[in-house]
């Protein structure tokens, strides 16, 4: 099996990105070639692989990482891949950056640090968003995918509104939304072909989309029909944090990496809290609007940090 898409110029690399080439997150793969030129451009031995969103893909990249002599990994923007390499990745001494796996239950610290806010407080800022439109009074339908990433969601999501949630549908399910406020728990491709099919539905009620969604084609589908919707997403934006993820690597390899790990570099700077999570890691309630219809409606809504 192939596992390296590229590498930049070094014989001995010291930075692997594990990136989603291929699989259902395939939408990000531009922002992992684009991480790829900045480390290059700053002199970091580095090199690029696909784990392909899949946790058996994403442990065998781990172990090609491994011997090729990488120390710091950055990516696994999957969450389950993320559990599946990080055991890995302890007992080899690597460190790992999660520029976007959100499970509230990674095990962080002792190498691992996660730059992304994480799903519990994005259930939070979903409740927050949607008590703030009288939610729990009017009823709260939710639409999942099946995954693990919309399971997750949605019971962090029943801690926060409780019975203020009056049904769960999958997304595949034909009846039509009923409820005045619709939230979508789902991965991107889920996501959209549900926004697709569901248009005439969602337009009649207010609809919020999980942070799958913050990728262009799906805000370019939903300009492209019309509908108003809003999408979750972290501040700063995903293609950002891991582009903050390869600034730390660059750091780090300017402080002679041969004399310490990233690890022992890592505590003496500030980013990160004991507990392996970002201090300034925040969700933001964005509006996906067309433009015809953007006039008076707010582009933010809650934060929670």
């Amino acid at each position: 099996m192939q596992h390296f898409q590229r590498m930049a110029k070094a014989s001995r690399p010291q930075v692997g990105i594990a990136g989603s080439l291929s699989g259902h997150r395939v939408a990000h793969a531009p922002f992992f070639h684009a991480a790829l030129d900045f480390l290059e451009r700053r002199g970091v031995p580095a090199q690029l692989g696909d784990d392909a969103s899949s946790p058996e893909q994403a442990l065998a990249l781990a172990h090609a990482f491994e011997r090729n002599g990488v120390r710091l990994v950055i990516g696994h923007f999957n969450s389950a891949c993320a559990r599946a390499v990080m055991p890995f990745y302890r007992a080899h001494g690597m460190a790992l950056l999660l520029p976007a796996s959100t499970d509230v239950g990674l095990e962080l610290g002792a190498g691992a640090y996660r730059l992304c806010p994480h799903d519990a407080d994005q259930a939070r800022t979903i409740g927050d968003w949607l008590r703030s439109r009288a939610a729990p009074a009017l009823g709260v339908e939710v639409r999942v995918d099946g995954s693990d990433y919309a399971d997750r969601l949605l019971q962090c999501l029943r801690s926060e509104l409780g019975q203020g949630i009056v049904r769960v549908l999958g997304t595949a399910d034909p009846a039509p939304v009923s409820a005045p406020l619709c939230v979508v728990l789902a991965v991107a491709h889920q996501a959209l072909d549900f926004m697709q099919r569901s248009s005439p539905g969602l337009a009649r009620c207010t609809t919020v989309f999980s942070d799958e969604a913050a990728v262009a084609e799906f805000s370019g589908a939903a300009r492209g029909l019309g509908l108003a919707c809003w999408v979750v997403t972290p501040e700063p934006s995903y293609e950002a944090l891991l582009m903050q993820a390869c600034e730390l690597a660059a750091r780090w390899h300017q402080h002679k990496p041969a004399e310490s790990s990233f690890a022992q570099w890592v505590g003496a700077q500030t980013h990160f809290l004991p507990s392996g999570e970002a201090r300034d890691a925040a969700w933001a309630v964005r509006a996906c609007v067309p433009p015809h219809a953007a006039h008076g409606l707010p582009e933010t809504a809650t934060q929670v940090h």
